[in-house]
This record gives structure tokens, sequence and C-alpha cells, in this order.
């Protein structure tokens, strides 16, 4: 099973629920690779992927993404 990410809208409101004041931003990382293989080997070394150990050989041959995109959400929370 892999990691569970939260929307940002939902970690904001846990938070306010918590927090007074609550500040945040959100940053969009665009990360650019001159194959598909090494956006694959970068998503297998920051572990970041979510697949299972039993995925098709034929997916990972398919991978044809040259980019890669997170989105970071950072808060600062206080009362």
């Amino acid at each position: 099973m892999g990691l569970k990410y939260y929307e940002h809208k939902n970690i904001l409101k846990q938070l306010k629920k918590k927090f007074k004041f609550v500040k945040f931003e959100v940053e969009e990382i665009i990360l650019e690779f001159s194959k598909p293989l090494d956006a694959l080997k970068h998503l297998k070394y920051t572990g970041v992927t979510g697949l299972s150990k039993n995925i098709k050989i034929s997916r990972i041959k398919n991978f044809d993404e040259h980019k890669l995109t997170y989105k970071v959400a950072y808060y600062n929370c206080w009362n």
C-alpha cells in the first residue's frame, strides 16, 4: 500500500479547526527529464510512486512522461 496524500483543502479545513490563524502557500514544482526512464528513476529514488511491487512490466515500458509535477503546501499555524 502506498502513502496516503491529503488534498490541500482537507488539510486546511482540519488546521482551521485547531488554530485561530492559518497562513499557507501552495507551490507547484515541475521537473523535466530528458528520458522517461530518468523520470521513473527519480520516482523510484524518492519513493513517491505508490506503486506496488507487483506492477506489470508492460506498464513500465509504456511510461512516456518526461515531466513530473508535484504540488507542495506550506502551513504556518498559531493561536
